[in-house]
C-alpha cells in the first residue's frame, strides 16, 4: 500500500478489519470497518459495509446481516458482490427460506467469482436435491462445481454427486432412505480447517 494513494486509508481499513476478523478480534475488527465505511470512498466504503455484515452474521444478527449484505448488493461494487450474494444465501438457508437461498446462490454463481461461485453452486445443489425437489438443476450446479478451480469444493460436490446416485438406486430398490443432514458453510470464509460443513447424505455410505 501507499500512503501517498488517496485510497490507502479507507483500504487500509479494510483489510485491517478483515485481517482482525479472521483472528477473532471482534472489536478491533469493527473499528476498522467502522472507519472504512465512513471514508466515504465509493469501494473501500463498501468493504467497510461487506465486513459490518460480516460480523452481524457472526454474532447471529441475521437479519441485520441480510439487510446490510443486500445494501452491498445495492453498491454493486463487483469486488464484492460474489461474497455478498452467498452470504445473503447461507443466511436464507439457515433461515430455512429454501426459494430465496436459491435465488441468491443462482446470483453468487452468476457473478463467477474465483471463491464464492464454487461455494455457492455446491450449495445450490444441496438446496435443490434436499429441499426444493429439483435433483436435475442440483446435478447442474454440483458439476459446475466440480469444474471450478476449488479443489474442496468440486470434492464435496462429487460426493453429493455420488450422494444422489446412491439415493436414486434405494428409491429404485423400494429400500428406506437414510436421513439427510443439513448443514451450510459458515456466513464468511475462514482458513483452512475451520470452515464447517456437513453431507446432505451420510459419508461413507
Amino acid at each position: 500500500m501507499d500512503a501517498g494513494d488517496p485510497e490507502w486509508s479507507p483500504r487500509a481499513a479494510y483489510v485491517l478489519g478483515m485481517a482482525l476478523f479472521d483472528r477473532g478480534e471482534m472489536a478491533g475488527a469493527r473499528i476498522y470497518f467502522d472507519r472504512a465505511r465512513q471514508a466515504g470512498h465509493p469501494e473501500w466504503s463498501v468493504g467497510g459495509l461487506i465486513g459490518q455484515a460480516h460480523l452481524a452474521a457472526r454474532e447471529r444478527r441475521r437479519s441485520e446481516a441480510a439487510r446490510l449484505f443486500g445494501q452491498v448488493i445495492d453498491a454493486g461494487r463487483e469486488r464484492f458482490l460474489g461474497s455478498a450474494w452467498y452470504n445473503l444465501g447461507a443466511i436464507h438457508q439457515q433461515e430455512r427460506s429454501f426459494t430465496e437461498a436459491a435465488k441468491a446462490y443462482r446470483r453468487a454463481v452468476a457473478t463467477g467469482d474465483v471463491e464464492f461461485m464454487p461455494k455457492a453452486a455446491t450449495n445450490l445443489g444441496f438446496v435443490l436435491a434436499n429441499h426444493l425437489g429439483d435433483p436435475a438443476g442440483a446435478r447442474q450446479a454440483f458439476e459446475a462445481a466440480i469444474a471450478s478451480n476449488d479443489p474442496e469444493q468440486a470434492r464435496l460436490a462429487a460426493h453429493n454427486l455420488r450422494a444422489m446416485d446412491e439415493l436414486d438406486r434405494l428409491r429404485r430398490a423400494g429400500l428406506p432412505l437414510p436421513s439427510g443432514e443439513d448443514g451450510v458453510d459458515v456466513s464468511v470464509p475462514q482458513s483452512k480447517g475451520r470452515v464447517k460443513r456437513r453431507w446432505w447424505f451420510p459419508q461413507g455410505r
